[in-house]
């Protein structure tokens, strides 16, 4: 597969290098590989692009952006040209990947979402929303577009590759009529950090759900007085000081806000800010447990079984603490028929 890539690599660099002396060499790496099915004008543009430091826009026209080496050939977006209330910040341009966007689209009413389309290759969010009153859900898509896979050549083998960061390090601060954050849960494949301050003063935000390989960095959430429930797993990174719970006084003086749990995995960061910062902690069971309902290490029918004997009060049906909390897939505190519902999707290969 490797070599596949390589070879798809050497030829779109030799006809670069047949365009001009001094033009862009596309590189391929685990984390990158470069387009390789531009024909010979789209590269000649491509290059002569980069050289002037020209802005141009993406196809579809929503956004300009410049042609950069950092150090692959990429697009930073700088600025968003369209009207719509639902901004799509799209993967790719047409000709080359994007990985940065810095647009400043703050205090603007009339924008409803915001989407960021793909985000496998390293990639940083620096864009401003703050003060976006009408501003109700962001959406941070994790997968790859048909249209990226193809205008890079990418194998199965390699989509699957880990590699790549998500940085939300913009602002999105005093949003606050944002309800919704939808971030990557296959972050396996992803550095996913939310810089310092990202979302402060959301004050609509209730619940979060950020199961996977994220970091938190300090005040990420403060003044959010509405959060009630934070979901971790079994692979954040780490929690900085302040993410979660705190409010600043007129005097700049940090005070606990009420009303906060945080659901994680025993003996992760989640549990240790929890417990030092004096925040409710609720236990949860590692993905890879979950819908093990019979403490067997694996998750099948008998499972489903003993859940739904359990739920309908069979008194023949014996489940361990572990067993409810592996089972209890809705996080309601109970192992009820909906569970089981989720535990049969498990099975089915449907979560």
């Amino acid at each position: 597969m490797r070599n596949s890539i390589v070879k798809h690599f050497a030829l779109s660099t030799a006809a670069l290098l047949c365009i001009s002396m001094s033009s862009l060499t596309v590189h391929a790496s685990d984390s990158f590989v470069g387009p390789v099915n531009l024909n010979e004008e789209e590269l000649q543009w491509v290059n002569d692009t980069y050289q002037k430091g020209e802005t141009v826009q993406t196809k579809d026209g929503e956004f300009s952006y410049k042609i950069v080496r950092d150090p692959h050939l990429c697009g930073h977006i700088i600025e968003y040209t369209g009207n719509g209330s639902d901004i799509v910040f799209p993967d790719y341009t047409g000709f080359v990947r994007l990985n940065r966007s810095s647009v400043d689209l703050s205090e603007r009413d009339d924008i409803t979402s915001v989407t960021y389309d793909g985000v496998r290759h390293p990639g940083e969010m620096l864009d401003d929303f703050h003060n976006c009153k009408n501003l109700e859900s962001l959406t941070v898509n994790a997968e790859y577009s048909d249209q990226l896979i193809e205008l890079y050549d990418l194998s199965d083998d390699f989509v699957k590759t880990p590699s790549g960061q998500c940085l939300l390090n913009g602002s999105f601060a005093d949003c606050t009529n944002l309800k919704a954050i939808t971030l990557p849960h296959e972050s396996e494949k992803l550095e996913c950090y939310i810089g310092e301050k990202v979302f402060e003063g959301c004050t609509a935000l209730k619940e979060l759900d950020l199961s996977g390989y994220w970091g938190i960095k300090e005040d990420a959430f403060l003044n959010c007085t509405a959060l009630e429930k934070v979901v971790f797993n079994e692979n954040v990174k780490e929690i900085q000081d302040h993410a979660f719970g705190y409010i600043k006084d007129a005097d700049g003086n940090y005070q606990r806000c009420e009303g906060l749990t945080i659901y994680g995995v025993t003996g992760t960061a989640a549990e240790t800010y929890a417990k030092e910062n004096g925040i409710p902690f609720v236990a949860v069971t590692p993905a890879a447990l979950s819908g093990d309902a019979t403490c067997n290490n694996v998750v099948d029918v008998s499972d489903a079984v003993l859940a739904a004997k359990f739920a309908t009060g069979d008194s023949e049906a014996v489940i361990t603490d572990q067993g409810k909390l592996n089972a209890d897939l809705d996080g309601d505190g109970s192992v009820t028929l909906d569970d089981v519902t989720l535990i049969l999707k498990i099975i089915t290969k449907l979560l």
